[in-house]
């Protein structure tokens, strides 16, 4: 009896010791249910395609074979802004990094416009009020893309304003369409 009673106590303690302990547990609450995942989270790194803006653009008899012209929902202006949303779907951590896409053509190559697409001219790209980036655009009769870094985006809902400037006239641009790729950093 006294054997056996070593023996359980034994097996008992021993059974402890091998238990993984709380600081190998990683608990997730998730509303639909509560599960326990052992081992340590680890940090992954993916990126996500945010549509911001797109124009459907027709091939125009108005300008050069091929060309581009917007529907009557496109933007021929010097000033575009709309909101977005970035909801990232994993235990968010930081944003990495973000890239914005513009597909966009002169509006001198389909109209008779003495401000379009002048040499100076520079798209401005502001992000939640601040100002995060400026390029030249080209000056083309075919859909151009530039790809330019961005700061400032949140998670959650965000605005964005392009805009054309230039110091003497500024010219015009159909705009079709604005992505953002954005990297990010989540815990897994």
């Amino acid at each position: 009896m006294i054997i056996v009673g070593i023996v359980l106590l034994g097996t008992f303690v021993g059974g402890v010791f091998a238990a993984p302990t709380v600081s190998q547990t990683f608990i997730t609450n998730n509303p639909l249910n509560v599960r326990i995942v052992g081992g340590t989270p680890s940090l992954q790194t993916t990126s996500t395609d945010i549509e911001v803006i797109k124009f459907a653009g027709v091939l125009s008899n108005q300008g050069p074979s091929g060309s581009y012209a917007p529907l009557t929902v496109g933007i021929f202006v010097g000033n575009l802004t709309t909101s977005f949303s970035f909801t990232p779907k994993a235990v968010f951590q930081q944003i990495n990094s973000v890239k914005a896409s513009i597909v966009y053509q002169s509006g001198s190559f389909l109209q008779s416009c003495q401000a379009c697409g002048q040499p100076g001219d520079m798209f401005n790209f502001q992000v939640n009020g601040q100002q995060v980036a400026s390029i030249h655009p080209g000056n083309s009769n075919i859909p151009l893309t530039s790809v330019v870094t961005l700061s400032g985006l949140l998670s959650g809902s965000n605005v964005i304003s392009v805009s054309v400037s230039n110091p003497t006239e500024p010219g015009f641009y159909y705009v079709y369409e604005v992505r953002l790729t954005v990297e990010y950093t989540f815990l897994s």
